[in-house]
Formats: C-alpha cells, sequence, structure tokens
C-alpha cells in the first residue's frame, strides 16, 4: 500500500511540475548566468567562482 501511495505522489509531482518538454528547452530560450543584481555574468567570473568553490 505504501508503494502506491508514493507512486501516487510521485505521479503528482511530475504532472504538476511537468516532464521534460524538448520544444522548451531550445537555445533561444535560454537566459544566460545573472548575478544577484541581473547583470549578465561573464565565463571568466564564473570560473573564478567555480575555482573558489573548489570545482
Amino acid at each position: 500500500m505504501a508503494l502506491l501511495w508514493a507512486a501516487g505522489i510521485i505521479w503528482f509531482a511530475v504532472d504538476f511540475a511537468g516532464g521534460n518538454d524538448a520544444a522548451a528547452n531550445t537555445s533561444a530560450n535560454e537566459s544566460g548566468l545573472t548575478d544577484a543584481t541581473g547583470q549578465p555574468v561573464t565565463a571568466e567570473e564564473a570560473a573564478k567562482v567555480a575555482n573558489s568553490a573548489g570545482f
């Protein structure tokens, strides 16, 4: 019974959030990275953050 309940919760979450809609994942819809102020982030700045975080 618990598995049926869990399956219902997963089903609802996928239905509510939507599945993988390939049409919505185009490069035309890509907004790019922005910082907290809304300014675009350059690749150099992103690399600095990744390096300082240990990635």
